[in-house]
């Protein structure tokens, strides 16, 4: 029998006492990422950012491979998906509004383009600081 539906990536969250872990579930396409799935990444940050009883979130990913990057035809070119994040949301990027809890980011496999930016946004551009400056910040105590 041949299976002809087709796979669409999403992102999915559970909830384990006071973490809120968010999936990306796109393996068919090494999780890349369609307009969609960062429409309901938006969504997810905003329930961490707004839900008081999470209190730290986790970003994690189906599969051998974190993310292969933006499905880029979904993006661009004539096929390309419009899909806007709800007003007021947090912005994945944290280019508009950004998620005030602290987000641990659990990476295996590969990991392109969004997924780095990913990793990187949840230390630079949350409202948590460190308690000293760097260069000293890999050696000082809290």
């Amino acid at each position: 029998m041949n299976d002809t539906r087709t796979h669409v990536g999403q992102i999915r969250t559970e909830v384990h006492g006071h973490v809120f872990k968010i999936i990306i579930d796109n393996v068919a396409k090494k999780n890349s990422f369609s307009p969609q799935m960062m429409a309901q990444m938006s969504d997810a940050m905003t329930l961490l950012d707004r839900t008081d009883d999470y209190w730290v979130g986790v970003l994690c990913a189906e599969g051998p491979d974190f993310t292969a990057g933006l499905d880029m035809p979904k993006f661009f070119g004539p096929k390309a998906e419009n899909t806007e994040i709800k007003p007021g949301n947090v912005d994945a990027f944290a280019l508009k509004s950004r998620c005030r809890k602290p987000i641990v980011t659990a990476v295996q496999g590969i990991c392109f383009t969004i997924g780095i930016e990913m990793m990187a946004l949840p230390w630079w551009k949350s409202s948590w600081r460190w308690p000293c400056s760097p260069p000293d910040s890999l050696w000082c105590s809290a």
